[in-house]
């Protein structure tokens, strides 16, 4: 599957992380159906048993009822699976939206460690000349390659 590139200007990166944002909600929302209803499943249970007589049960009656509830149950089950299966894929979809920005702060992060790396070297360096001239210029970003003389 290719992913379409996605443009990174601040007014897309605002649209995209609203979207985002309504998605999450939208996704962390309770529903009705979350709940396995039993009351439903008890009254369908009365209705169909209730002109049995209690004397009457036996092992194929309890074995009806085992069956019955048991559907209910593998229904509601399947119903979970496949919207969790459906939510994994809207999320896996909000991942692949946000993924660019993610990976955009990171690399502006990680250059802003970095300078500020530099500016400590350089106001160490900056003291030290204060406190002692002679002390040798420090470069923050590390010795440079000696440069070849011309011919």
């Amino acid at each position: 599957m290719k992913v379409k590139p996605v443009s990174m200007t601040p007014r897309s990166m605002r649209r995209d992380m609203r979207y985002v944002e309504r998605a999450l909600q939208e996704l962390t929302r309770p529903r009705n159906d979350d709940v396995l209803d039993i009351a439903k499943v008890r009254y369908n249970l009365e209705r169909l048993i209730g002109g049995i007589s209690p004397d009457r049960f036996d092992a194929t009656v309890y074995a009806a009822i085992d069956e019955y509830v048991d559907s209910h149950v593998a229904e509601f089950l399947r119903r979970m699976r496949e919207r969790h299966d459906d939510q994994l894929g809207r999320l896996d979809r909000l991942r692949i939206r946000v993924q660019p920005y993610l990976l955009q702060a990171k690399a502006l992060m990680h250059d802003e460690l970095s300078m500020l790396g530099y500016l400590d070297v350089a106001v160490v360096n900056a003291i030290d000349r204060l406190a002692d001239p002679e002390t040798p210029l420090t470069d923050p970003r590390g010795p440079e390659e000696p440069r070849e003389r011309p011919l």
